[in-house]
């Protein structure tokens, strides 16, 4: 099945009320967020329910929502007996977690975590055993910065190949080869190849596009734009609402509709 790009928000990310608008404009939208804190202490039914509560205020509609960042064990049980709640209730799709390394694992560990949400590219594979073993499992996959932070869209391709380690579990030569073949015909590297990367290592997976604030949504416009169409003159007439077009069109291969 081809792959759903998600908007990633959060209140800490200070992007929830910019991607809100957006819902209210357009049904295609979907909005993941999260419950996230530096200090590692137990989380309670009243923290999660005043979180959502205040992301309620800016989402017309939470798709999933994460615990983000945080040890899995920390959840309480009424905060547990609360998300189910709020599941039941169609407030929140499904229930989730947001990690790397040794949180990811821990939060496998528990099935009442029903979708995972991690990184993964070519320069950046070290969860790659873990995802495939929850993938195995059926259960939700998300992938974010399956674009390397912007690494694999602005740097040349042989910083590019420095920065994929040798040892990487899952690094296709043939993929290098490809884009070596690409670069030396057309002179530029195609985005899709990165995406179709990451895709082929995981089929069922959602993509996920981080939202910061403002200007991090019109950051990811301005850059679609350029990779789809391959002109910043058209960035003018696009506005933040067609950014789901241009990025659903790099899965798809045929270019969203330029607009007038």
């Amino acid at each position: 099945s081809q792959p759903a790009a998600k908007f990633d928000v959060a209140p800490s990310y200070h992007s929830e009320s910019i991607v809100g608008a957006l819902q209210k404009s357009s049904t295609a939208i979907t909005v993941n967020t999260k419950f996230s804190r530096e200090v590692q202490v137990e989380i309670t039914r009243d923290d999660i329910s005043r979180q959502l509560l205040e992301s309620e205020k800016h989402l017309n509609h939470i798709d999933d929502f994460f615990l983000h960042t945080s040890e899995p064990g920390l959840l309480s049980e009424g905060a547990w007996d609360f998300l189910q709640g709020a599941k039941r209730d169609g407030r929140i799709r499904r229930i989730g977690f947001a990690g790397d390394g040794q949180q990811l694992s821990k939060a496998r560990a528990d099935f009442r975590f029903e979708v995972f949400q991690s990184t993964f590219s070519i320069v950046d594979q070290g969860n790659f055993g873990i995802l495939r073993a929850i993938e195995s499992e059926g259960r939700g996959l998300q992938l974010k910065r399956v674009l390397g932070s912007g690494l694999l869209s602005k740097r040349p391709l042989a910083r590019i190949r420095n920065a994929i380690a040798p040892t990487s579990p899952y690094s296709y030569r043939y993929r290098l080869e490809r884009l070596e073949s690409h670069l030396k015909s057309f002179g530029q590297l195609l985005v899709r190849d990165f995406i179709q990367f990451v895709t082929e290592a995981f089929p069922e997976a959602d993509l996920v596009v981080g939202v910061s604030d403002a200007e991090g949504l019109r950051e990811i416009q301005r850059e679609l734009t350029q990779l789809v169409y391959g002109s910043p003159s058209i960035i003018r007439r696009l506005d933040c609402s067609q950014v789901i077009d241009l990025w659903s069109s790099l899965f798809s291969g045929t270019p969203a509709e330029i607009p007038e």
